[in-house]
């Protein structure tokens, strides 16, 4: 597999413009540096026994030799943890899932071979409690969109996985006679088998891939966690603290020319029951579900969050805090919409005295296949070239292949001075003519640019397949206008090159090189 990084192109927020225009060495003294100066703070941890019992409880049998080490390195007071997290897409949802793993887990071998004295985990958080069906309902295969059309309502997490069947089966039938589609569907369908809940289906397909690379998943939904989470949560519904902090954070960052990405709520909690989860608000005698039955008194919900903290979830705010009270972490690694709402937390964290971790940037990833790249070089593109708009591949793939000049400036010209020296002879015999000299000027303009849509409109038709062939490249590896890695699948290259895919990328790609990296899958 071949490489290259290119530069930061305009698709990404201009936060993410600023980090990722740092060179490698630099980010890697910056960014390594600040993620282990973060050890001191979290060498006070002391939820070690309760993480790893819950971790336990959550793998069950199907742990394996290589995470029972991992946990049991998370016991010893100098182990940490490097996380990311994301919604529980069908099949990986969206490619960049996939590397957002494998920077993670990049990332904490980085970390150990620049600190041995300690160890670092890598840990994907799933994000079981969301209730956006929408997100993690639907694939991209080989520009095709499947949606799982399912009544499920509540917490995603808690989803079966009875009626996944026919939608993973209109999945396979799109892998055709790829050498390794079996072999992945395999993993998939067992992942996916009735009688599951969606965050076990996908612990266990991820686990399946990214075990033998030391990948920790948990999920946050447990009994155990929240109680660990519970004064946060007691504090959140009785005085609202979130609200007036993020405000007046948000208030700082726009000063500073940034959006805010996420706004609070008065309570930045919901309510989980068996099919739903509900935000809570308050009202003239108590706190209730929005749009929802439950009521409470605030005698009534402080019983209900110590018997029951498990039916409590923090919403996108207050999710960061929580992660960072049950893990002994150091680095997040995100995507640029999470490091910007990770920006706004600041206060969060200083005012429930909790250590913020070091927001480290995913890598970006486009796999380019071998049609793909013998369609780029019969073009004579560069792999740059492709982060250009079609229109402007388009117009300067015409001028350099035009049989005729493309434009008639130079013409133009000359027939501008001549009329210009016209209308000063005229001028002089009689004013008004100069003002019919420039208006036969203006028609004779008007008619050289119809000549010249002539011209071009020829010539798109001389070049028509080549010119598709731009726009259909532009398409595959930028669908709809958006990167590959956000919309497209995995799938179609995990079921060409299988696993060693995965190992492949890990092997490439560098967490601390911020460029976007071009892979050639294909390539030896």
């Amino acid at each position: 597999m071949q490489t290259a990084s290119i530069p930061t192109f305009n698709h990404l927020s201009s936060v993410w413009k600023t980090v990722k225009s740092i060179e490698p060495d630099k980010a890697e003294l910056l960014l390594a540096d600040s993620i282990l100066g973060k050890i001191a703070e979290r060498q006070s941890f002391e939820h070690r026994e309760i993480l790893v019992s819950a971790l336990h409880r959550q793998y069950g049998s199907e742990i394996g030799k290589t995470i029972s080490s991992q946990l049991d390195l998370l016991k010893k007071n100098n182990a940490f943890t490097v996380t990311t997290g994301h919604q529980i897409g069908l099949l990986g949802g969206p490619a960049f899932f996939f590397y957002k793993i494998i920077t993670t887990i990049r990332l904490a071998e980085e970390l150990r071979r620049k600190s041995p004295d300690h160890i670092f985990v890598p840990v994907l958080w799933m994000a079981t409690e969301d209730h956006d069906k929408a997100e993690i309902s639907s694939v991209h295969v080989f520009g095709k969109e499947l949606v799982w059309e399912t009544n499920q309502e509540g917490a995603v997490g808690r989803f079966s996985t009875d009626d996944l069947q026919q939608y993973i089966e209109s999945v396979e039938a799109l892998k055709g006679s790829l050498p390794h589609g079996d072999s992945i569907m395999e993993i998939f369908k067992k992942a996916y088998a009735p009688g599951k809940t969606l965050a076990n289906a996908t612990r266990e397909w991820v686990h399946s891939f990214f075990s033998d690379f030391g990948l920790v998943i948990i999920d946050g939904d447990d009994p155990e966690l929240k109680r660990l989470f519970r004064q946060v949560m007691e504090t959140e519904i009785l005085h609202s603290p979130t609200e007036k902090i993020v405000i007046d954070r948000n208030a700082e960052l726009e000063k500073g020319g940034l959006n805010a990405q996420v706004h609070p709520r008065e309570i930045n909690l919901f309510y989980l029951s068996a099919n739903n989860r509900k935000r809570i608000v308050k009202t003239a005698d108590g706190f209730a579900e929005h749009e929802g039955t439950m009521h409470w008194t605030q005698e009534s919900i402080m019983a209900e969050i110590g018997a029951h903290p498990e039916r409590f979830s923090p919403n996108v705010l207050l999710r960061p805090l929580y992660q960072e009270i049950i893990l002994p972490n150091l680095a997040y690694v995100g995507g640029p919409g999470e490091l910007s709402y990770w920006m706004q937390l600041e206060g969060v964290f200083s005012h429930f005295a909790v250590s913020e971790p070091i927001c480290f940037p995913r890598n970006s990833i486009m796999l380019i296949d071998q049609g793909q790249q013998q369609r780029i070089g019969k073009l004579s593109l560069q792999v740059q070239d492709l982060f250009r708009s079609a229109d402007e591949l388009v117009n300067e793939f015409l001028k350099e292949n035009a049989g005729a000049e493309m434009d008639l400036e130079a013409e133009k010209k000359k027939i501008e001075e001549q009329f210009s020296l016209i209308a000063e002879k005229t001028s002089g015999i009689d004013a008004t003519l100069k003002s019919m000299v420039m208006a036969e000027l203006q028609k004779t303009l008007k008619s050289i640019e119809q000549i010249e849509g002539r011209i071009r409109k020829s010539e798109k038709a001389k070049h028509e397949t080549s010119l598709n062939q731009i726009r259909t490249l532009k398409e595959k590896l930028f669908p709809g206008g958006n990167p590959q890695e956000r919309v497209e699948s995995l799938l179609p290259h995990l079921w060409k090159h299988g696993n060693g895919l995965l190992k492949d990328i890990h092997a490439q790609t560098n967490p601390f090189d911020l460029r976007y990296h071009v892979l050639f899958p294909d390539s030896p």
